[in-house]
C-alpha cells in the first residue's frame, strides 16, 4: 500500500488557507487522507474545516485542539489521531498555506522508495535551476544563520530542517510522534534528534534523506513573529539538554 495521509495544522486559516488548491488535489489523487487539525481558532476555521470534511467524508478527518497549541503540538495531536484513523504507508505534515505544494508528497514517497532502508524523507528549499524559491531576502537570512546553528546542536549538515514537507512511513511516524516535543515551532529539530537516538548519528543516513523541493513559495502572513528568532537559541539550547544523551 502507497497511500498517503498528510496532518495540516490550522490556526485561524479561515482567510489564508488556498481551498481551491487543496480541493483540486483531492479531486486529481484518489489516495491521499487528510487530517486536518485546528488548533485553537478562534476565526471561522473550524467552519472551513468541516465543510471541507463534509465535501470528501472518507478522506479527511477533522480533529479540534481546544487551546493553540502551536505547530508542534498539533500536528503532534493529528498525527497520534490519523495513525488510529487511517490505514496508509506513509504519513507526513504540511504548512496550511500551502507554500509548498500538496503533490511534493509524490516527490518525497518516492524518494524513500528508492532504498528500503529510508524512512524519513524531508523537503529543502534549495535555490538552484530550475527549482522555483520564491522568499523574503531577510527571511533567507535569518533562515541560513538559523540552519548553521541547528546543524550544530545536531553535528549533521542538514540544509533545512524547517521546511514545511515531511513524509514519514508509518512505524516510525508512531515512534517520532509517541512523546510531546519540548518546543512550539522547533520541532522538526527534535525530530531529526529523536531519530538520532534511535539509529545513532552514524546510521541517521540510512534512514533518512533531505529532497530539495521543485517549488517554494512563500504565502506572507505567517505566524511566527519575527521576534520569535530571538527565542531560538534559547530553544535550540533546550532541545540540546532534553537530548544531550545521545547529540
Amino acid at each position: 500500500m502507497n497511500s498517503i495521509c498528510i496532518i495540516i495544522p490550522f490556526y485561524n486559516e479561515a482567510n489564508r488557507f488556498p481551498v481551491d488548491e487543496f480541493l483540486e488535489f483531492l479531486q486529481k489523487d484518489p489516495e491521499t487522507s487528510f487530517c486536518l487539525v485546528n488548533d485553537g481558532s478562534t476565526d471561522d476555521t473550524g467552519k472551513m474545516l468541516e465543510s471541507l470534511r463534509e465535501k470528501f467524508p472518507g478522506r479527511i478527518l477533522v480533529i479540534t485542539v481546544p487551546e493553540n497549541k502551536g505547530k508542534a503540538g498539533a500536528v503532534q495531536a493529528g498525527m497520534i489521531s490519523a495513525l488510529q484513523h487511517f490505514t496508509c504507508r506513509y504519513f507526513g505534515f504540511f504548512d496550511a498555506d500551502l507554500s509548498t505544494r500538496l503533490d511534493e508528497s509524490f516527490r518525497l514517497r518516492s524518494r524513500l522508495q528508492e532504498k528500503p532502508m529510508l524512512e524519513f524523507a524531508f523537503g529543502s528549499r534549495v535555490a538552484i535551476l530550475g527549482v522555483r524559491i520564491e522568499r523574503k531576502l531577510y527571511r533567507h537570512l535569518i533562515g541560513r544563520i538559523i540552519a548553521t546553528f541547528i546543524s550544530g546542536i545536531l553535528h549533521l549538515m542538514v540544509y533545512d530542517t524547517q521546511c514545511g514537507a515531511k513524509l514519514f512511513i508509518q512505524p516510525l511516524a508512531a515512534r517520532v510522534f509517541e512523546k510531546p516535543f519540548i518546543t512550539r515551532w522547533l520541532f522538526d529539530v527534535e525530530i531529526l534528534a529523536r531519530i538520532v537516538g534511535m539509529y545513532g548519528r552514524d546510521g541517521i543516513e540510512e534512514v533518512v534523506v533531505e529532497v530539495p523541493v521543485s517549488s517554494w513559495i512563500d504565502k506572507g502572513g505567517s505566524k511566527v513573529s519575527w521576534t520569535y528568532g530571538f527565542r531560538v537559541l534559547y530553544d535550540l539550547m533546550k532541545i540540546r539538554n532534553h537530548y544531550k544523551s545521545f547529540l
